[in-house]
């Protein structure tokens, strides 16, 4: 893993153009390829007394301060500059080392290749130029060696078929360049598209959020009017001896009005956590103070499905927590609620242990005894509208926004929440 990164840190190149820091360290790369090259091929050449080792060192030593010369500039952010520089310096090199290798011919055919660097690293336009170059420093070379070298000449017929051979390379470089871009300016429109629909995404979901904060006052203003009315014709029917028609459909308005406030409350707290508007108050209390409020709350829905509620005893409920109290009820009062909702005839238990990874906090345990959660769904249940199936919500009902809202209030807590 080390090495992997030393390697990309060294390839980096600092640019604000992508397109550019790629160019960068693909050419950062083949000029250490070809550092590696010439390093390695310096004690064949000079031990093997292959030409004459003066020229032959002088060309090894400029060869080297080219490519060390293309990769600092690459590395400064001139990609452009190094990537039409290096490859032509290379080409050059390449005609020069024949005066200094008894003409060994072969070595011309990489200079054939270096086309394809150029539109490699650089733009399309460069790659005629850079042919003709070659082309120009081939026949130079066939006119010049047997007048400034004691070497064999380059053979008539071997010029001519170089030559095409330029230029074929010369072609399938300017194709390769072209199809290279094409499919990499693709690539970066798509990109950009994606990034752009991905940030409209967020901003649409943040205006939501905000239009939902804003809205607390007048959703849950007449709601409340809703639920304080028909608490009042319940208790005057009740009074007044009322047939029973009308108390019970008092009833329903004031059961599901309430109902329809816990969702609110929960879309309500949803959105203002999204909308960074939910803040905290910290505070030290009593855990087991918590407690007691959570068994006296809970109690009444826990025994509904005649559920027993067990509070294993830990020396920890006595500690003193410094943490927001209402986000820590919140919490535990939907745990509760979830565990009296989907358990019938079993028990519900909260338990306290020390965290094992920090000393400074205090994990809490609800477990039950209920239907469970299926496997294939336990990683989903903790996001935002879900639930374990569509048949928990047949039969059970809800938004699926408890369990979202209580790791979010955890997280807000400095806590985690997770499902053993």
């Amino acid at each position: 893993m080390y090495n992997i990164k030393t390697i990309h840190a060294f390839l980096k190149v600092k640019h604000p153009d992508h397109d550019t820091r790629r160019r960068g360290a693909l050419l950062v790369a083949i000029c250490l390829s070809f550092l590696a090259v010439c390093i390695l091929s310096a004690p064949i050449i000079l031990l093997g007394k292959i030409g004459n080792s003066t020229t032959s060192a002088l060309i090894l030593a400029l060869t080297s301060c080219v490519v060390i010369a293309g990769i600092l500039l690459a590395k400064k952010g001139c990609v452009k500059q190094s990537a039409i520089l290096t490859p032509i310096s290379m080409s050059v090199l390449v005609h020069l080392s024949i005066f200094a290798s008894h003409g060994l011919n072969f070595f011309l055919y990489f200079a054939a290749l270096t086309p394809f660097l150029t539109g490699l690293l650089t733009r399309r336009r460069f790659i005629l130029p850079h042919v003709l170059l070659n082309i120009a420093m081939l026949w130079l070379a066939y006119g010049y060696m047997p007048e400034r070298s004691n070497h064999s000449p380059l053979h008539p017929n071997f010029v001519p078929v170089l030559t095409l051979f330029h230029l074929a390379t010369g072609a399938l470089s300017y194709l390769s360049s072209y199809t290279n871009a094409h499919f990499f300016y693709t690539l970066l429109s798509t990109q950009d598209a994606l990034k752009q629909a991905r940030q409209e995404a967020i901003e649409a979901n943040l205006a939501k959020s905000h239009f939902l904060a804003n809205m607390s006052h007048e959703l849950r203003t007449p709601l409340n009017a809703i639920i304080g009315y028909s608490e009042i014709m319940i208790e005057e029917g009740e009074l007044d001896d009322l047939p029973p028609q009308h108390i019970a459909d008092a009833q329903r308005i004031n059961k599901s009005g309430k109902h329809l406030l816990v969702l609110i409350n929960g879309l309500l707290d949803l959105a203002k956590i999204e909308a960074g508007k939910m803040s905290l108050d910290v505070t030290s209390f009593s855990l087991q103070a918590v407690m007691d409020e959570m068994v006296e709350t809970s109690l009444p829905l826990v025994q509904a499905n005649h559920n027993t509620l067990v509070i294993s005893p830990s020396p920890l409920f006595e500690s003193k927590l410094l943490t927001d109290e209402i986000k820590l009820k919140q919490i535990l009062l939907n745990l509760l609620s979830n565990a009296a909702k989907f358990t019938s005839d079993g028990t519900i238990t909260i338990s306290a242990e020390e965290n094992q990874n920090h000393s400074n906090f205090i994990t809490l345990h609800v477990t039950d005894t209920g239907i469970g959660i299926p496997e294939d769904r336990q990683q989903h249940i903790f996001e935002d509208f879900v639930q374990a199936s569509t048949s928990t919500t047949r039969l059970y009902g809800g938004t699926g926004l408890g369990l979202s809202l209580c790791i979010k209030f955890a997280q807000m807590l400095k806590g985690h929440m997770s499902l053993a």
